[in-house]
């Protein structure tokens, strides 16, 4: 992690809006990229994108300037993105429910 981003990490951590935009732009695009390439939706990977910053925003008192930034972020998109599918394949399971399960008359 370069020097300068951990300063923005640590002013992050205070709350400075400032260094939190900063970081988003410099890590919107990545994650966007790798959101897509599992999503395959771009509507979803820009609602991934901002649940993530979100988190981190929510969480920024108890970041780690001394770890990876980066890391962080992705290890958050790729846990989002697994609760992504499998929240899709539960509801797909109980639609397959429902339709074996119930007749319309």
């Amino acid at each position: 992690m370069l020097k300068e981003e951990k300063d923005y990490i640590i002013e992050l951590k205070k709350g400075n809006f400032s260094a939190f935009d900063h970081i988003f732009s410099s890590y919107k695009e990545r994650l966007y990229s790798f959101a897509v390439g599992y999503l395959k939706a771009t509507k979803d990977a820009e609602e991934l994108v901002q649940e993530v910053f979100v988190k981190v925003w929510e969480n920024r008192e108890m970041l780690d300037e001394s770890k990876s930034f980066n890391s962080y972020l992705f290890t958050i998109s790729k846990n989002m993105i697994l609760n992504y599918f499998r929240k899709r394949a539960n509801e797909q399971a109980y639609i397959d429910y429902l339709k074996q399960n119930t007749r319309l008359t």
